[in-house]
């Protein structure tokens, strides 16, 4: 079939790629542990939606522009850096914690909606550089400049349809009952401890060269 080898081959780079840790990730565990299972699937829906922007300027040739670009690149890294830094501190400092609602108790974390989830998703993955660097190179090393550009934004929407499905699935299973249960008594130390990452990772991203 015309592209197969091309269309398995990304997705396996794309399925190696969306489960390497990251703020990616990060996010999606800590919506989903914090807030639940639908704040960790529109995390995910977000996260999918950042990937086709990442694909759009690879496809269209701004994404060299922005890699060789100094400036746009470094505007791009301390954006996210601060970005995911603030988001840490909000984990790291919150005086209120919650899994999952499985408390009613007055100290359950605050509700997050669903736009709020998607929007936090999009924002840490669009402005991750080093997602940035992935796309580009896949689109510039593996994928052939001559492949049409229907078939690069399919390739791209293969790449988008994988994050969602392994960061949806990811959702599903930190809050399944049987995880859930054995999660809750370390409730209090996995929040720190997910924005405590959020934090490094936005440290290791403001160090990130081209």
């Amino acid at each position: 079939m015309f592209y197969l080898n091309e269309f398995l081959t990304l997705a396996v780079i794309g399925f190696l790629g969306a489960i390497s840790p990251g703020p990616d990730f990060v996010i999606v565990t800590q919506h989903s542990l914090q807030h639940g299972k639908k704040s960790g699937l529109y995390t995910a829906i977000g996260i999918a939606l950042g990937c086709l922007v990442h694909v759009t300027y690879c496809v269209i040739g701004i994404g060299i522009i922005v890699a060789k670009s100094v400036v746009a690149f470094n505007i791009i890294k301390y954006c996210g850096a601060a970005y995911l830094i603030y988001l840490g501190c909000k984990g790291l400092f919150s005086r209120q914690s919650g899994m999952l609602n499985l408390s009613s108790s007055a100290q359950a974390a605050p509700a997050l909606s669903s736009w709020d989830s998607a929007k936090r998703g999009f924002l840490v993955n669009i402005l991750n550089p080093k997602a940035t660097l992935f796309f580009l190179s896949v689109f510039s090393q593996v994928i052939d400049p001559q492949t049409p550009r229907l078939i690069q934004a399919l390739f791209g929407l293969e790449f988008s349809l994988i994050s969602l499905c392994w960061f949806g699935s990811l959702a599903f299973i930190l809050t399944h009952d049987a995880l859930k249960q054995k999660l809750t008594a370390a409730q209090k130390y996995l929040d720190k401890m997910l924005g405590g990452a959020l934090i490094a990772l936005g440290l290791k991203v403001a160090t990130l060269t081209q």
